[in-house]
């Protein structure tokens, strides 16, 4: 049951909210039957390293404003806990066959079948189109799967968007530099656009957002709360720019984390993504790269699919005895015990 469980989550990623909400419901129900049944695989999979951190995340949340709003902040992050308990080496195979299937197919739907421009697929934004294929962009490069990869990069072509673009770019890059380098290139990279664009209107606007964001956060060491973020922000945003309304989000991952709940969800997500980067292999560290460079211009961790779409990814993209794969300085892979 497990495995079928895995192929089915990974075929419902790229699909839309509902589907996606159905399948990690059903995914986190057999993972915690899995653990009913077999209690040691909870430390067998070592789930402490991404479990705690994900608990820090909806801690923060609470201590800013406690309530049923900061505990939903949790949802998104189920997949930390579900996926693990689901992957053993033949379902995680045929699930990622599955999961490249079903984004390539999403890819090229999105470009073929647009009713506008940019496209939004299976979504309700085309951002989310295009941040949510970059994980399974980065899985597929790294497999050299190049048909499955041209039909997701052909999404993140139709979301007609520049920061998915840009994270697919990196993507790319990783296959000749190592993400760790890419991921300093891309930081350095965004910050010179964004100086070289400043005066452009679509930038004056991003920064009447990031400074208001940036007031908010710097309001309280605890952060606002994810209920009154808005009306925070919304203020804000009157007092640097009257008449100017978006209160959404700070169109940065980091300023919108910390306006709801400030420093602690700031730890919170650090060890997350550590995390989630110690226990990957290369495309899901290639993932990693894309989607937190990307975050730099869109609150692409707040965004329910492309966080779904990073935790699935990356934890698949990793062994199932809970090693991670390490590149020798010679460019081959060996695989080594976590020590977490």
């Amino acid at each position: 049951m497990s495995r079928g469980l895995l192929v089915l989550l990974m075929l419902v990623l790229p699909l839309g909210t509902s589907a996606l909400e159905i399948g990690t419901g059903m995914a986190l129900a057999g993972a915690l039957l899995v653990v009913a049944r077999q209690p040691q695989r909870w430390t067998e999979r070592s789930l402490s390293a991404v479990v705690l951190p994900a608990l820090m995340i909806g801690a923060a949340m609470q201590a800013a404003e406690p309530g049923i709003p900061a505990l939903g902040k949790l949802w998104p992050l189920a997949l930390v806990l579900a996926l693990p308990l689901l992957i053993d080496e033949e379902a995680r195979e045929r699930a990622i066959q599955a999961g490249l299937a079903s984004a390539a197919v999403v890819g090229i739907g999105s470009l073929l079948l647009a009713d506008g421009w940019p496209a939004r697929g299976p979504f309700s934004h085309h951002l989310t189109l295009g941040y949510a294929l970059i994980p399974p962009l980065a899985i597929a490069l790294h497999r050299r799967a190049w048909l499955a990869a041209g039909g997701i990069a052909a999404g993140i072509v139709a979301s007609a968007s520049s920061g998915p673009l840009l994270s697919a770019a990196l993507v790319a890059a990783t296959l000749w530099w190592a993400p760790s380098t890419t991921l300093i290139g891309g930081l350095v990279l965004s910050l010179v656009l964004i100086s070289a664009l400043v005066h452009q209107p679509a930038l004056v606007e991003r920064a009447v957002l990031w400074t208001s964001g940036a007031a908010v956060a710097t309001e309280g060491v605890l952060g606002v709360g994810p209920e009154s973020v808005r009306a925070a922000a919304a203020a804000a945003q009157d007092r640097i720019s009257p008449g100017f309304y978006f209160p959404l989000h700070a169109h940065d991952a980091a300023l919108q984390a910390a306006s709801m709940a400030g420093v602690g969800v700031w730890a919170g997500w650090a060890w997350l993504l550590w995390s989630l980067w110690q226990r990957s292999g290369t495309g899901g560290r290639a993932a990693l790269v894309g989607i937190v460079v990307g975050g730099m211009t869109q609150d692409t961790l707040g965004d329910l699919e492309v966080i779904r779409a990073l935790c699935a990814w990356v934890l698949i993209d990793v062994q199932p005895d809970g090693g991670v794969v390490v590149r020798r300085s010679d460019d081959t892979d060996r695989t080594e015990r976590s020590p977490t």
